[in-house]
C-alpha cells in the first residue's frame, strides 16, 4: 500500500534538560554523564502501524543542539529536522512490502544529537512497523498454479476483485516473467524447455509472488507456480547442446544469452562438457601437427585413463568456445591458445571426394572457421565421447515457420539484408505467424541450423532460386570489437555450396567447398540477412 508521508518523532518521551542541572526519571535514557553530556534521552525503539500519518512534534528548548541521522541499515528511508527532532519516513511504510534492509519490517537507524561545543550523544533506534488488519487488499480468486507444455507460450490471467494493477514482487523465478495491469501473465522472452529447465531449482516448477493492488493502494499477494510438462513426442536431442555464448547478447531478462549453462567440469587434466571429454594437456596448447598427424595423434593417444580419443568435429569445437573471452575458449581450460585447431572434416564435393587437400580449422583467436591445407600445421585438441551426428529435425508448418524439435527453436524466413542494429530491431518488433516474441538469434543458436557435415540444406525457402536459406545471417553476438558482430553463411561464392544442377528442383545435395563461413562483420554493413528465432531456454 502507499499513503501519505509519515512524520514521526522518535522522541515520544523526549526530555531535554538544561545544561545547568536537572535529571530524568525515564527508565530508557542515556543521560548519565559522562556518557550523555547533553542529558538527552533517545528511545531505543518505537512501534507504529503501517499507514499511520500522526506527527509528534516535541521541539527542544535548547537551540544549540542539532539532530542528524548518522547511518545504520535503513538510514536512507528517513529524514530528520535538525532543530525539532522530527523524524520522518521519506515514503510511507507498507507492511506487505517492507523496505527495510532485512525485509522484516524493523527499520534500524542511528540518531546523533550535537551541541555547538562538539559534545555528542548517539543511539541506535529500532522502528517496528505493524500490520493494519483492515488493509487486506483485493482478494485474488484465480488458481495459484497452472500447467504449460514445454515449447509453448503461457496463457494465464490472474484475477482479483477490484484490482487496478498487478506486479510480480517476489519468488525465485520472478525475473523470468512479466504481468500487465490486466493480470495477463507471460514468459519474459523465452519458451520453457522441459529437458533444460530455467527455473532456479531446475525442477520445472517456476515460482513467483504476484501482487494485486486496488485504487486505494491496498494490496494483497499470492504465491504462484507455473509447472512445465514434458512433450513426450519431442524428438531426442542426444549429443546436441546449445551453450550460452559467454556474452549478454539476448533480449532475455538481464540481457542473458539463451542456451545451456556453461557448467563445465575440470577432471584429471581433462574438461568434461556434456557427454564429451576434452584433452587439456600442454600438447594441446603448444604442439602443431599436419592434418594426418593430428588424426594419428588422437587415434593413438592414451591420456587421463582414456584410450578412445579422436579429432573433433566442427560443431563439437563450437561447444567450448566462449565468445566473451580472449582466447575464445572457456576459462575452465588450463592450456589455452589463440591458434587454429584442426577439425576432422575435410572439404569434399557432392561425391564425398576431397577438394584441394583441404580441411577445416577453427581459430581460437577470433572463433572463425576457415579451410587450411592438410600439409600445413595447426594445433589439435582431442575429444572423447559420442560424436555430434544427429542432424536437427526441422519441419515447416502451415504458418511458414520452421520448427526444430531437437532444440525447441522456431525460425522465421529471411527478411532481407540490413545492418546489424536494423536486423535486431526488425526481429524484436516482428509480428509473424501470430507471434510477437521473435528475436535475433545468438551465434550458437545459428549453429544449430547449419549442416553438420555434407548434408542437405536445412531450411527451404520457396522464394529463393535454390530453394534454401543460405545466408549470410547476422547473430546477436558481438565480435571481439564493439563495432563488429558475428555472422554465419552457408556458401562463399559461386563454387561454394553449389547444388547439382540436375538435382536443383529435387533434394539439394551440398557440393560443399566452404561448408560454413563463421566469422565477423562490421555492424554497419547492410548486405547481411536476418533470420529471426523464438523459443530457447535460459
Amino acid at each position: 500500500m502507499q499513503r501519505n508521508i509519515i512524520s514521526l518523532s522518535i522522541f515520544t518521551t523526549l526530555l531535554v534538560i538544561g545544561c545547568s542541572g536537572g535529571g530524568s526519571s525515564n527508565s530508557d535514557n542515556n543521560n548519565t554523564n559522562p556518557n550523555n553530556p547533553l542529558n538527552i534521552n533517545i528511545p531505543s525503539s518505537k512501534t507504529l502501524m503501517e499507514g499511520n500519518t500522526q506527527v509528534i512534534s516535541l521541539p527542544t528548548s535548547n537551540a544549540n543542539i542539532t539532530f542528524s541521522i548518522i547511518g545504520n541499515d535503513d538510514d536512507s528511508q528517513f529524514k530528520i529536522d535538525p532543530q525539532t527532532a522530527e523524524l520522518q519516513f521519506k515514503t510511507a511504510p507498507d507492511y506487505e512490502n517492507p523496505a527495510d534492509a532485512n525485509g522484516d519490517n524493523v527499520y534500524i537507524i542511528t540518531i546523533e544529537a550535537k551541541d555547538n561545543d562538539g559534545k555528542t550523544v548517539s543511539k541506535t533506534v529500532n522502528i517496528t512497523v505493524t500490520d493494519d488488519p483492515t488493509d487486506n487488499g483485493p482478494e485474488i480468486t484465480s488458481a495459484n498454479t497452472t500447467q504449460v507444455q514445454e515449447n509453448s507460450l503461457l496463457n494465464f490471467t490472474v484475477e482479483a476483485a477490484n484490482a487496478t494493477s498487478y506486479a510480480i514482487v517476489g519468488g525465485d523465478d520472478k525475473n523470468l516473467f512479466q504481468i500487465d495491469n490486466n493480470g495477463k501473465l507471460s514468459f519474459m522472452n523465452f519458451i520453457p524447455d522441459y529437458e533444460h529447465s530455467s527455473d532456479k531449482n531446475h525442477d520445472n516448477n517456476y515460482e513467483i509472488v504476484i501482487q494485486a493492488t486496488d485504487n486505494a493502494n491496498h494490496s494483497s499477494t499470492q504465491n504462484f507456480t507455473v509447472a512445465i510438462l514434458d512433450d513426450e513426442n519431442e524428438a531426442s536431442s542426444s549429443n546436441r547442446y546449445v551453450f550460452k555464448t559467454g556474452q549478454n547478447d539476448g533480449p532475455a531478462p538481464a540481457g542473458q544469452a539463451f542456451g545451456d549453462d556453461r557448467n563445465f567440469n575440470a577432471q584429471n587434466g581433462t574438461v568434461v562438457v556434456g557427454d564429451r571429454v576434452w584433452e587439456d594437456s600442454a600438447h594441446s596448447q603448444n604442439t602443431t601437427l599436419s592434418y594426418n598427424q593430428a588424426l594419428q595423434y588422437c587415434n593413438q593417444l592414451s591420456y587421463a585413463g582414456i584410450d578412445n580419443w579422436r579429432v573433433p568435429k566442427r560443431h563439437e569445437l563450437y561447444e567450448i568456445i566462449n565468445y566473451g573471452k580472449s582466447p575464445t575458449i572457456d576459462d575452465i581450460f588450463t592450456n589455452k591458445s589463440t591458434g587454429s585447431y584442426w577439425t576432422n572434416q575435410a572439404l569434399v564435393n557432392y561425391n564425398n571426394q576431397s577438394i584441394d587437400n583441404t580441411a577445416f580449422v577453427i581459430s581460437f583467436s577470433h572463433a572463425e572457421v576457415y579451410p587450411k591445407d592438410m600439409d600445413s600445421d595447426a594445433l589439435v585438441r582431442c575429444v572423447s565421447g559420442p560424436e555430434y551426428t544427429n542432424p536437427p529435425v526441422i519441419t515447416k508448418n502451415a504458418e511458414a515457420t520452421y520448427k526444430d524439435t531437437t532444440t525447441g527453436l522456431e525460425w522465421a524466413k529471411d527478411a532481407g539484408d540490413s545492418t546489424w542494429q536494423d536486423a535486431k530491431t526488425r526481429c524484436e518488433n516482428l509480428t509473424f505467424a501470430g507471434k510477437t516474441d521473435w528475436r535475433l538469434p545468438n551465434i550458437n543458436e545459428l549453429h544449430t541450423i547449419m549442416p553438420v557435415y555434407n548434408e542437405e540444406f536445412l531450411l527451404d525457402d520457396d522464394n529463393d532460386d535454390y530453394g534454401d536459406l543460405r545466408g549470410p545471417f547476422w547473430a546477436s553476438t558481438d565480435a571481439d570489437t564493439a563495432d563488429k558482430a558475428r555472422k554465419i553463411e552457408n556458401y562463399w561464392d559461386g563454387d561454394h555450396w553449389a547444388v547439382d544442377e540436375a538435382d536443383k528442383d529435387a533434394t539439394h545435395t551440398v557440393i560443399g567447398r566452404d561448408v560454413l563461413n563463421d566469422g565477423t562483420q562490421p555492424k554497419t554493413d547492410a548486405y547481411i540477412g536476418s533470420i529471426c528465432v523464438r523459443g530457447g531456454h535460459l
